[in-house]
């Protein structure tokens, strides 16, 4: 079997390059994403409990 040429080696060079660059931007979209619904959902959560705080709810327990 014949050694690739330089050629061939820069040609593949360049396909691995491409892909490593590939990967990394899909997984920083990925991470954007993730952020923003991570936020959302916590802001949601806060809202939720600003809100159960402003409602009136009898107390657990009578005091007598």
């Amino acid at each position: 079997m014949a050694d690739p040429s330089r050629e061939e080696l820069v040609d593949l060079y360049k396909l691995a390059v491409d892909e490593y660059r590939f990967q990394v931007n899909l997984n920083w979209d990925r991470s954007k994403y993730f952020l923003a619904f991570n936020t959302a959902v916590i802001g949601v959560g806060a809202g939720l409990i600003k809100v159960g705080h402003n409602v009136a709810t009898p107390p657990l327990v009578e005091h007598r």
